[in-house]
């Protein structure tokens, strides 16, 4: 849902609901907290044939350093899928949602409270901020095609997403302007079932934000412990490369 608004309700699921929480250097101490929720589900309304509509919800809250630089952010999604052919099909998805930036001056500290030998905490920062709080409107379109194996288990999605479509802008000081700059977002993922009891995976994601890029690669082992109905249990052994940066390895069950 994260890559592409065309992806809510593509599962094999009829609804998904998810979760993370992620507390990363909190050791340092300035601490870095992100928590993600989100849901979706499939709606075929007026006994539609060959086609359904995905609708999703998804919320996501991020904090960082000491300034408490946080953003908050609520959306919903809403795709339509069609097949096109025996194990094919199209989907085409948008979703809109209110963020919010903020961050708090207490614990902060600038250059011009320096007086040229030590810190003044007295001294005045010069800093005049209009507001530490900035509420925008965000929306993302995409779409994707899926392919899928008579098995169930071969599968593919291919498909893009382009995010901040409107540009919104954050600012703290009156009279200025800070446009988010759209991000576009290329992705394949792949299931290729190997024996009743394993599966390989892949993925790959192109992403490109203003000057900026990011490119994953990955793969992965899945171990079928149960394939009875109702019951299944799969343990996943991989990782993934983000090229001239890191190696992430995950296990999953």
């Amino acid at each position: 849902l994260e890559l592409n608004p065309a992806l809510a309700g593509v599962a094999k699921e009829d609804t998904r609901i998810f979760g993370s929480y992620k507390n990363q250097w909190a050791s340092v101490p300035v601490g870095y907290t992100t928590f993600s929720g989100a849901m979706d589900t499939k709606w075929a309304p007026f006994k539609m044939k060959n086609g359904y509509f995905g609708v999703g919800l998804m919320f996501n809250h991020d904090q960082a350093g000491d300034s408490d630089w946080s953003l908050n952010n609520f959306s919903g999604l809403l795709s339509y899928t069609k097949q096109l052919g025996k194990g094919i099909f199209a989907s085409v998805g948008g979703q809109i949602g209110v963020g919010q930036r903020s961050f708090k001056l207490q614990d902060l500290t600038f250059d011009n409270q320096y007086n040229g030998e030590q810190f003044d905490p007295n001294s005045s920062s010069r800093e005049t901020f209009t507001d530490t709080r900035t509420t925008f409107m965000d929306s993302h379109i995409g779409i994707n095609v899926h392919f899928q194996k008579d098995d169930q288990r071969t599968k593919l999605d291919v498909g893009f997403g382009l995010h901040h479509i409107n540009t919104p802008s954050q600012n703290f000081y009156a009279n200025s302007t800070i446009d988010i700059p759209v991000r576009k977002d290329f992705y394949a993922m792949a299931v290729l079932k190997l024996s009743n009891n394993f599966d390989v995976l892949a993925n790959g994601l192109m992403r490109y934000q203003d000057e900026f890029q990011e490119i994953v690669v990955g793969a992965a082992l899945r171990i079928h412990l149960n394939t009875t109905p109702t019951k299944e249990l799969a343990l996943d052994i991989g990782g993934n490369l983000r090229t001239d940066d890191s190696i992430l390895p995950y296990i999953g069950l």
